[in-house]
């Protein structure tokens, strides 16, 4: 009897230690929802990106209609040449920001990003033919540069309003990393004056950059650029939140996304699985759905392997498209409350 008790006394303990380490390995995981972002009471710049074809926009307008249950103001802009948040909301937006139908303080704008080009007039007004034919030759658009330029006057426009919380639904190739790099490139741009075309340009850059000056003042850009990146690398203010789809190219295009925002000390602490097949129901039989979950639950490992601590969200693939306030309301409470 008394060995019976040891024995009994000892699993009994053993299965309580057990229990405690699953109850502390369990509270060491992050949470699989984005409260901690919608909760946060500094972050004002919220940046959704990732492959296209993803659910970018989905997300960006789940998030929106999330945070203005926590917000007074909202803003939500899309970036995205191939603008999708009117087709969302089954409203026409422009460039200036119109408030969504259904919504006390939600307010969206669509802006092109277009920047700094010398046009006829202003090559016609550059006197030294020379200049003007090695600048005709010259694509002064330096890869990133108009979206770049754009961008920092946007952030910088953007500021100036009384939105508490914004929300950019960002093009595919990521026009953040291209603002990141806007004073190397206007660096670039300097040196195409001082190193490219030689001594000629010296005589001549003065009356250029009078013909321009209105709307690229390389000064006043830089210095937008150098407080955008300080504001966009701060943690309290700013994060970024990766989305993608359970598919290698998917996961490959989050990763390089991940280094490059690293490099710039931008936060990426949250990730946003979309399309997921739904786990099996009771009495379901379908080959083709189990086939595609089980592949898609290996990019899904990947991705927890990839991401320790960070908040990955999975939403289950939809029966029908979320489109209009009210789909995307009910998409939304998933961001908050996992349903997978």
């Amino acid at each position: 009897v008394i060995i019976f008790l040891s024995v009994l006394s000892s699993s009994t303990q053993l299965q309580c230690e057990s229990e405690v380490k699953v109850e502390m390995a369990e509270e060491e995981l992050t949470p699989p929802h984005l409260l901690s972002v919608l909760d946060s009471p500094t972050l004002k710049w919220i940046f959704v990106g990732g492959k296209g074809g993803v659910g970018k926009t989905t997300t960006s307008c789940s998030l929106a209609l999330q945070f203005a249950k926590r917000r007074k103001d909202v803003l939500l802009v899309s970036t995205d040449p191939a603008h999708n948040l009117s087709d969302a909301f089954g409203q026409k937006f422009g460039s200036k920001p119109s408030l969504i139908k259904g919504t006390d303080n939600v307010h969206c704008m669509e802006v092109s990003l277009e920047g700094f080009s010398l046009n006829d007039e202003e090559l016609d007004a550059i006197k030294d033919d020379g200049l003007k034919s090695a600048l005709k030759g010259i694509d002064i658009n330096l890869p990133g540069a108009d979206e770049a330029v754009s961008f920092a006057q946007l952030i910088s426009t953007v500021e100036k309003m009384s939105h508490e919380v914004v929300i950019f639904d960002t093009a595919p190739t990521g026009h953040t990393l291209k603002l990141l790099s806007l004073p190397e490139t206007m660096e670039k741009l300097g040196g195409l004056f001082k190193g490219a075309l030689g001594g000629m340009a010296k005589s001549v850059v003065g009356s250029l950059m009078d013909g321009v000056k209105g709307k690229f003042d390389m000064q006043s850009l830089s210095d937008q650029a150098v407080m955008v990146k300080r504001r966009l690398s701060n943690p309290n203010e700013t994060t970024f939140i990766g989305v993608c789809i359970a598919e290698y190219f998917s996961i490959y295009e989050t990763e390089r996304l991940a280094q490059e925002l690293s490099k710039y000390d931008i936060d990426l602490s949250s990730i946003v699985i979309n399309q997921l097949i739904p786990p099996q129901k009771e009495g379901e039989s379908c080959s083709r759905c189990d086939a595609k979950r089980k592949l898609q639950q290996k990019y899904i490992d990947q991705v927890y392997d990839l991401y320790e601590g960070f908040n990955i969200v999975k939403m289950p693939e939809q029966e029908q498209e979320v489109r209009g306030v009210e789909s995307i309301r009910a998409f939304s409470e998933m961001l908050a409350h996992p349903a997978m």
